[in-house]
């Protein structure tokens, strides 16, 4: 086994909770938001699951911080609205290529 270091350990656990976001917004799109597991009986909704691991990977980013390591542009208030901006925009878009219903036939 080769040793890490701890900022290659910090950046495995970004990796690792990005993919439980990813897995998070997976269920959502299948089951829905406010969905909980049958299977469990009572649990969590996505939507409170989905809040705990964007949290969690606030959180390593703080971490990796705290060691160090700066990550340029991230919590970046211009830049979040310029993504935003962007993102309504393709929205649109999205709509007007027939790819999208429009909001208004929800």
């Amino acid at each position: 086994m080769v040793m890490k270091n701890k900022i290659e350990y910090l950046f495995d656990c970004l990796s690792e909770e990005c993919g439980e976001v990813v897995q998070v917004i997976g269920k959502i799109q299948r089951f829905g938001l406010h969905d909980t597991d049958p299977a469990k009986g009572f649990g969590f909704s996505n939507d409170f699951k989905l809040g705990r691991e964007l949290n969690d990977v606030l959180a390593v980013v703080q971490l990796l911080a705290e060691n160090g390591v700066v990550i340029p542009g991230v919590f970046d208030a211009v830049h979040i609205e310029e993504k935003k901006a962007k993102v309504r925009n393709y929205y649109s878009y999205s709509i007007e290529r027939g790819c999208l219903e429009p909001e208004d036939k929800k």
